[in-house]
C-alpha cells in the first residue's frame, strides 16, 4: 500500500522520480549510465547485481522488475533464487561469485569491507573498473530499495515482468 497520496497501488518507483523531477532526472541519468553506459560489466551481469543487492535488502519491487530483467538477458528465475538462497551452493561459476560476494558485503556489511574483500573478485578475473562498477551497482540499488520500501511500492508479478522486459530493451549508451 502506498504511503503517499500521490502514489497510487501498482505505480512504480518512475512515479517517484516524476513527482520530484527536478530533484530525481539527474540520478535518473546517471542510472541509465551505470546500467547501459561503456563497461566492463555486461548488461545482464549489471542486472543480476541490481536483483542480488534488491533481494538481499528484501525489496520485492526491485527484485521482481530487475530479476525479470536478468531473465529476459539470460539468467534463469531458477538462478535469481538459488543465489538468494545460497551464493556458496548457487550454480555458477567462481569468476561470478567472488563478484557477488563483495556485492553481498557492500549491501549488508559496507563497514567490514577489507582490502582482501575488493581483491577477490580481481583475482577471479574482473578487472578493477567491473568490481568499482558493481559496488556502484550495488550502492545505487540500495539506496533504490530503500526509497521504494519507505514509499510502499508494490506491484504484482504481471506487472513487473512487463516492467523487466522492457528494462531489459533499454538502449546501449555508446563512449
Amino acid at each position: 500500500m502506498p504511503h503517499f497520496p500521490f502514489l497510487q497501488r501498482g505505480d512504480g518507483i518512475s512515479v517517484v522520480y516524476r513527482h520530484d523531477a527536478d530533484v530525481w532526472d539527474p540520478f535518473v541519468a546517471f542510472t541509465h549510465r551505470l546500467m547501459r553506459g561503456p563497461g566492463d560489466l555486461g548488461v545482464a551481469e549489471r542486472e543480476l547485481v541490481a536483483t542480488y543487492t534488491s533481494a538481499l535488502n528484501a525489496c520485492r519491487y526491485c527484485t521482481g522488475a530487475h530479476g525479470a530483467t536478468a531473465a529476459a538477458l539470460g539468467y534463469s528465475s531458477e538462478l535469481l533464487e538459488a543465489l538468494v538462497a545460497d551464493l556458496e551452493a548457487a550454480p555458477i561459476d567462481e569468476r561470478l561469485r567472488a563478484l557477488l560476494r563483495l556485492v553481498r558485503l557492500v549491501t549488508l556489511t559496507p563497514s567490514r569491507i577489507a582490502p582482501d574483500d575488493v581483491a577477490a573478485p580481481q583475482a577471479a578475473g574482473w578487472s578493477e573498473a567491473a568490481v568499482r562498477h558493481a559496488i556502484a551497482i550495488s550502492a545505487r540499488y540500495g539506496m533504490v530499495n530503500r526509497l521504494a520500501l519507505a514509499h510502499g511500492i508494490d506491484v504484482d508479478a504481471e506487472e513487473l515482468e512487463r516492467v523487466g522486459r522492457r528494462m531489459a530493451e533499454w538502449p546501449l549508451e555508446e563512449a
